[in-house]
């Protein structure tokens, strides 16, 4: 096809709302909400009865943090407090509020039966996401307290919960501080406040499995190993416990079952089995793993999948395997980090519609539905914690370390491990791999995370490349490049590309960001420039379709893909001035569509590239 062609259906492509065009078979609908199906938990699924916690709660700011001095926390009359519906962002929700930073405050009561206090029951509080900082009290106890902005958190709230009605209030605390993660130095989307994911209440029995996960190999054949993470109340502690396991092929049929013993809470049990489906991208095979501890049952899917590098090169299920990615920002102009799951559906529908087999969340992990989706539809996953652009003395810093960047790390595995589309664990994002602090922070956490999963690949955006010192530490190179945009030409990534292979010749390259801003109202300009900031949507095509050729150009192998910058515009603080559009002022327009979601003509043409290139393939 000619490139005028070309451009002139990109065009076109312009008068079309997301999801108008043809392309794969897209995935089973899913409920619409606000909040998407308060207990559908993406992927997996107990027995134990769930009270959604959505709906209104009474809010109320803080900006003076007076709130603990005055014992908000004790659960007092909040008829004078405000209303919002949970989830939401504050500052979508609260316009007045766009650009607040700080505490705010959340109360609501869940009504409990004797019946849910019986026979040891547990009552759980579960948050799917919250920033960034959050306590939370119950009936004036607190009941825990969690520093991952991103990932899904719960505590024990049973000790503080009595029959009848139960005050929940909920502090969350959005200002930027020294030494955390996302720490002061953050600036690169928007700070939105509040509980933006579903919450609810789940009353579990005395002895239950808190996490079940698979891990697969592929050797001479496929062997697995089940790990089910049991709580058990004090009093049944030394008592034996055993597990049954039973593990369902996607046509429901029984392929394996065992029970096995619990050692300090911890069951682990390996075996192998012959004529396995394995997952991949085109052929996402799903199987279903149940744990069951007496009376409780849960329940995920999961996958027999094995990813590896092997030189400068990455395998899947013993395949050499080249990714088309995208990133993905949480961001909507109309719900801001709250999209609700039937939108987001719509998103990874149309990110699957361009051909993209890689997804990176972000600089963050992404809602559960995220994962389940790419679980269903075939599409590996980066997912990284928000250290993005740290600064060196909170990298080198113990305290920050134990404080947020280590429990973030394991909360990111621990939520997300039991998902086959996740294939890269990241460590953070364009923060100072070039220095010493940088380097051994890398090392730091890629030995940590190693230790908890050693299963998928390690890595973490660099935008140092050429000049990375931390890139011998992963077994992944992750490259951010803005080659004729923020420097250089459009052309001058080859060339990068086979230095970075000459220095790191047994490391596979992964660009994972590249692309170049596109005002939705400025459509020509810059088509035959070499040299960034022509802010125009023909010159965004222009360099997206010159980084494509580059990357993916047959004599590279060991560059195994690349995933563009990004899917969607979003809000960006620092996006103002240096020639940035006055009317784009702190939008961030890299993305093929925009923040409501009408398409660029970027979008086709990626989509031309994605397609074409795995045709050729085939």
């Amino acid at each position: 096809m000619s490139k005028s062609l070309i451009w002139l259906n990109a065009v076109a492509a312009l008068l079309l709302p997301l999801g108008c065009q043809a392309g794969a078979p897209l995935s089973e609908d899913v409920p619409s909400s606000n909040a998407g199906a308060p207990f559908a938990e993406y992927g997996r699924s107990s027995n134990a009865e769930k009270m959604s916690l959505n709906g209104e709660w009474k809010f109320r700011t803080d900006p003076e943090d007076v709130g603990l001095g005055e014992k908000w926390q004790a659960g007092q009359s909040a008829k004078s407090w405000d209303t919002i519906r949970v989830p939401s962002a504050f500052n979508i929700a609260k316009k007045e509020l766009w650009n607040y930073e700080g505490v705010a405050w959340y109360q609501r009561t869940l009504k409990l039966s004797k019946r849910h206090l019986a026979n040891g029951n547990r009552v759980y509080l579960r948050f799917l996401g919250a920033s960034l900082r959050k306590k939370v009290w119950v009936n004036g106890d607190l009941v825990g307290e969690d520093i991952s902005p991103y990932s899904p958190f719960e505590f024990d709230a049973t000790q503080a919960c009595v029959a009848g009605d139960n005050v929940i209030v909920l502090r969350t605390d959005t200002r930027r501080i020294d030494k955390s993660v996302p720490d002061r130095k953050w600036n690169g989307w928007w700070n939105y406040g509040g509980p933006y994911r579903d919450v609810y209440a789940e009353i579990r029995p005395a002895a239950f499995i808190k996490y079940l996960w698979m891990d697969t190999d592929l050797d001479e054949g496929w062997t697995f190993r089940v790990h089910a993470e049991l709580e058990m109340s004090s009093e049944q502690q030394p008592q034996p416990q055993s597990v049954e396991f039973l593990l369902k092929d996607s046509k429901g049929a029984v392929v394996w079952k065992k029970r096995a013993g619990a050692h300090k809470g911890l069951v682990k049990v390996e075996d192998s089995l012959e004529d396995v489906d394995p997952w991949a991208p085109g052929s996402p095979t799903l199987y279903t793993l149940t744990a069951r501890l007496g009376d409780h049952a849960f329940t995920i899917n999961t996958a027999f999948r094995d990813i590896e590098t092997r030189g400068a090169r990455i395998y899947l299920n013993g395949k050499p395997i080249k990714l088309y990615g995208m990133n993905y920002h949480e961001d909507h102009e109309k719900y801001g980090n709250a999209i609700p799951v039937d939108v987001m559906k719509k998103d990874l529908d149309a990110i699957r519609e361009i051909g993209a087999t890689f997804l990176r969340t972000g600089h963050y992990t992404s809602h559960p539905y995220l994962f389940d989706y790419c679980d269903r539809n075939g599409i590996l996953v980066w997912t990284e914690i928000p250290a993005w652009k740290t600064s060196r003395k909170t990298l080198a810093s113990d305290s920050a370390w134990k404080t947020y960047i280590a429990p973030q790390l394991k909360a990111m595995v621990r939520e997300y491990r039991q998902h086959p589309c996740v294939a890269f664990w990241s460590v953070g994002n364009e923060f100072g791999s070039n220095r010493k602090e940088g380097a051994n922070y890398v090392k730091r956490a890629v030995e940590y995370v190693k230790s908890l999963d050693d299963t998928r690949l390690l890595t973490f955006a660099s935008d140092k490349r050429l000049k990375d010192k931390a890139a011998q530490y992963v077994d992944v190179i992750g490259w951010n490049e803005y080659y004729g945009w923020y420097y250089g030409t459009i052309n001058d990534l080859g060339g990068v590309l086979d230095q970075g292979h000459a220095k790191w010749p047994d490391k596979p390259i992964l660009i994972s960001e590249f692309g170049a801003g596109g005002p939705y109202n400025r459509p020509t300009g810059g088509g035959d420039a070499v040299k960034g900031k022509q802010y125009t949507l023909e010159y965004q095509c222009r360099l997206i379709e010159t980084h494509l050729k580059q990357i993916y150009a047959p004599e590279r192998d060991f560059v195994v893909g690349g995933a563009l910058w990004c899917f969607n515009d979003f809000a960006d603080p620092h996006r103002h001035g240096k020639g940035h559009p006055k009317d784009w002022y702190q939008i961030n327009t890299k993305g093929v569509v925009t923040r409501d979601r009408k398409r660029k003509p970027a979008f086709e043409t990626i989509k031309q590239f994605y397609l074409s290139e795995q045709k050729q393939k085939d």
